[in-house]
């Protein structure tokens, strides 16, 4: 396999994933703005959990990862949407 395949795998598949969820949230979520379901948290999940299940190499890790990801979309519904709190809760998550 070639030195840098998975460096050209990961891009491969996370730069189209991350431009093809921001035009699904431009289209989809004006008609569902009060849903409570964490759609950020969602794609923040699955491309921080594949990305880590491909970089570090084990399931374990992309899971936790994904897990992280979804917990930091829920925070930001359980704060109201409130940008401010949520960046400060995040970073302190984030840190922890």
């Amino acid at each position: 396999m070639h030195p840098n395949a998975y460096r050209d795998m990961f891009f491969s598949v996370t730069i189209p994933y991350i431009v093809l969820a921001g035009l699904y949230y431009i289209s989809f979520f004006r008609q569902v703005k009060k849903a409570n379901i964490p759609y950020g948290g969602i794609a923040v999940a699955l491309t921080w959990g594949m990305g880590h299940w491909l970089t570090k190499g084990t399931l374990a890790a992309g899971l936790y990862s994904a897990f992280g990801g979804f917990c930091f979309g829920t925070v930001y519904l359980l704060l109201n949407r409130n940008i401010k709190l949520t960046y400060g809760a995040l970073c302190i998550m984030f840190i922890l």
